[in-house]
């Protein structure tokens, strides 16, 4: 077995990946072992076919030529990735090259195997889910890879967690490279741990959501009675947080049920009576934990005598565009109740309440996050209430989990404990030695960040200060001590983190915005079906709207291979549209491009794989033999003269031409073949996208 994980670095689980590959041959394709071919094979074609997609791919991997497993896509992958670093453009020609230097080509299987890749192609316009099925089988390799190491005794319950989140940290849903790390082992402190690391197993939550879940959950739970002071202001532990990752894949979600199965026994009337959803206006909010009202000293309602309210916000977005409404009183009542919980509204018919103890959870996925936050938001103090925590899938379970009742009934007899303990606490305090830790981090938290990062952070000491208090409540104790603070100052240091990653790139006076503008717009172009017109694409996007600000975005996606213009005909009065599609929707399906005869995917006739290929010396036709993914070729029957073909991955080849010069012909022969397999290959969908 390759590797013991005991650094827990991410280019270690990735070494040791590979020496699992290498012990294990493709050939062999052990089913234990996740891996799809033909999505590689596909994958590798479409970039053949698309050059410009590399970039996108590349992203979206993440993991090199380690996402392939088998040694021959990965040395392909290896070469395209070689040739687009080395700032040339990917083809036929360029590719030969680079796997030729690294005398890789005939290891590969030479023009064979790279023919092959083309023709298994459906089609090139869905190469972003043939990666996510390489991405995917990629990260259940490396988790089934700690999965062994932690069965065989080589690594702990708590360093396989750990390495868990490693993994996870190398397949941001976004393709970026700077996605937070994990927090550190510190902040997984205690009964809030032990949670984590018995449901982690089972979900495809993230961790660190879990976490958060857990802290502002169980801080909501124990009401207002335990507290701390500072300069005569009382802090309850009520905890506002929000996970951001991607929609449907960042399971934010699963981590509030998971969570909420566990809590919901423990406090049947507060699961069933306090959890609400659908926060829109502050008169709505102070509603739900109002004091009586009374009419003419007669009590006409009698208000709600439970004044804990916890807010599930799936929807975060919403709560955004609501509070963004002239006279909406959401935000203020938001930046009141993690105050001090006192709420009031001058309206015709008053109503408040005090003594609210209101937590919020809310999900909200990054693109919405820059789109609804603004600068007002972040200057009138309601974005820097929040925990920021970043989120996403952190493994993939196709049967889903398989989490008991026996599993979580001890953790929650527990927290059944911790709440009764809460129940007779008051003001807490730190011990002698937290005091100590707490003089020594208290500069670094009041320093800040500068712009719109610092702004949404700068309530770092009292967001340390509630979560070291729900650490000491989660383990009975009535003083925070220097471990309680840790697991705070860990946690603190993740959404920090995470704060900087979601808004370090936006300037003052901007929206969250820290989204490529190139890749924006191609994915607002796929959603309208891939091609479309520059006002179809204004209309999804107000600040695409100014004049000059659509236009240069439109012209660096078209230098970047990821779109091409085109003037559709018109079938009435008027002058024909101008559209922008995709080059990935027609890449390889012989859609011509304007004035060309050629298929959109090939730019110049025989670009594709020129230069690749190699011709019997005995009858100068092409080598048509098949070589599998590990290298293993198949010898054809020659239809021309009977005779076997070479076998390149056996290391036989023909005799070679006595010059290039004598090569070019051969080489533009089998560029040509290749060409008019591509357009075979495409039938019947070059009239459906010329329709």
């Amino acid at each position: 077995m390759a590797g013991n994980y005991s650094t827990l670095t991410q280019a270690s689980i990735s070494s040791a990946l590979a020496g699992e590959r290498d012990a294990y041959p493709v050939e062999s394709n052990p089913a234990w072992v996740p891996y799809d071919g033909a999505a590689q094979q596909a994958l590798l074609g479409s970039i053949l076919l698309a050059g410009g997609i590399l970039p996108d791919v590349m992203a979206l991997l993440s993991g090199g030529a380690d996402a392939f497993w088998g040694e021959i896509d990965s040395l392909i992958y290896a070469a395209m990735i070689g040739v687009y670093q080395a700032d040339k453009p990917l083809d036929g020609v360029t590719l030969t090259h680079e796997l030729k230097s690294g005398s890789n080509y005939e290891r590969i299987g030479g023009f064979d195997y790279l023919q092959s890749l083309v023709n298994c192609v459906p089609s090139a316009a869905n190469w972003r889910a043939y990666a996510e099925i390489v991405r995917g089988k990629y990260q259940q390799r490396l988790e089934w890879q700690a999965g062994r190491n932690l069965l065989a005794g080589n690594i702990s319950a708590s360093e396989y967690l750990r390495t868990i989140q490693l993994i996870t940290a190398r397949f941001a849903d976004d393709g970026t490279d700077d996605w937070p790390d994990p927090p550190e082992p510190a902040a997984y402190h205690g009964l809030a741990g032990d949670i984590v690391r018995t449901i982690a197993p089972h979900t495809e939550s993230d961790p660190a959501a879990i976490l958060v879940h857990v802290l502002v959950l169980f801080g909501n739970m124990v009401g207002r009675r335990p507290h701390f002071t500072v300069d005569g202001a009382r802090h309850g532990l009520n905890l506002f947080a929000v996970c951001c990752g991607d929609s449907s894949k960042a399971r934010k979600g699963t981590a509030g049920s998971q969570t909420l199965r566990l809590l919901n026994p423990c406090d049947p009337t507060w699961a069933a009576t306090r959890v609400k959803s659908g926060l829109s206006s502050g008169e709505g909010m102070i509603f739900a934990v109002r004091d009586p009202v009374f009419k003419n000293e007669e009590l006409v309602d009698q208000g709600e005598s439970d004044k804990r309210l916890m807010a599930l916000e799936p929807e975060f977005s919403r709560l955004l565009k609501v509070a963004a409404r002239d006279g909406n009183t959401v935000s203020a009542m938001i930046r009141l109740a993690w105050d001090n919980g006192d709420l009031h509204v001058l309206t015709r018919t008053p109503t408040k309440a005090t003594g609210a103890h209101i937590s919020i959870i809310g999900h909200i996925t990054r693109e919405e996050l820059a789109a609804e936050l603004t600068k007002t938001d972040a200057a009138n103090g309601f974005g820097n209430r929040f925990l920021w925590a970043c989120a996403r899938r952190s493994k993939l379970l196709p049967r889903g989990g398989n989490l008991q009742e026996t599993d979580i009934e001890p953790l929650r007899q527990r927290l059944i404990n911790a709440l009764q303990f809460a129940a007779g606490i008051d003001d807490i305090g730190l011990s002698d030695e937290a005091w100590n830790l707490w003089e020594q981090k208290y500069p670094i938290l009041s320093g800040g960040h500068a712009g719109l990062h610092g702004k949404l952070t700068s309530r770092a000491e009292a967001q340390v200060r509630r979560l070291a208090c729900v650490y000491a409540l989660l383990d009975q104790c009535s003083t925070v001590e220097t471990h309680h603070l840790q697991a705070g100052l860990a946690l603190w240091d993740f959404c920090d983190r995470s704060a900087g990653y979601l808004f370090r790139a936006c300037g003052p006076g901007h929206k969250a915005e820290n989204i490529d503008p190139v890749r924006e717009v191609v994915e607002i172009i796929r959603s309208l079906g891939g091609r479309t017109t520059l006002k179809a694409i204004r209309g999804k996007r107000r600040k695409f709207r100014e004049a000059g600000v659509l236009e240069p975005i439109i012209e660096q996606a078209i230098d970047r291979g990821l779109l091409r213009r085109r003037q559709l005909s018109s079938s009435g009065p008027g002058a024909p549209a101008n559209c922008v599609e995709l080059v990935e929707l027609v890449a390889g399906q012989g859609d011509p491009l304007p004035g060309t005869g050629s298929p959109s995917g090939i730019a110049v006739p025989v670009s594709v794989l020129a230069g690749i290929g190699s011709a019997n010396s005995d009858t100068g036709t092409t080598d048509t033999s098949t070589v599998d993914n590990a290298g293993n070729a198949e010898p054809d029957t020659d239809t021309d003269t009977g005779t076997a073909n070479v076998d390149h991955a056996k290391g036989r080849e023909d005799p070679m031409p006595t010059s290039d010069l004598d090569r070019v012909p051969i080489e533009l022969e089998e560029a040509n073949a290749l060409e008019a397999g591509a357009n075979d290959a495409s039938t019947g969908v070059c009239d459906e996208l010329a329709s």
